[in-house]
């Protein structure tokens, strides 16, 4: 089976498309907060303390953990930032 054969049937897997999409979010809210985080000067314990969570909560989401939409809220606000991801 050819590489776009495989990968045609896989992303009409729902099962899997709903996942790789799933990840695809997490990465790129994990790159948006990191990025936001370090251009302001703020360190994870920082951030953390302005939202009202720990260290660890932003470890993870940095890490593509994704996140609430309600913590996403309090992330955007605390870094002053409007989040816009297209799926």
């Amino acid at each position: 089976m050819k590489l776009k054969t495989f990968t045609h049937k896989l992303l009409s897997d729902r099962k899997y498309s709903n996942y790789h999409m799933e990840k695809d979010v997490a990465a790129d809210v994990a790159q948006m907060v990191l990025e936001a985080r370090v251009t302001r000067g703020l360190t994870q314990t920082q951030l953390a303390k302005k939202i009202g969570t720990k260290q660890e909560a932003i470890a993870r989401i940095e890490n593509g953990h994704l996140p609430s939409l309600r913590v996403i809220e309090k992330i955007t606000k605390a870094l002053d930032m409007t989040f816009i991801i297209l799926v």
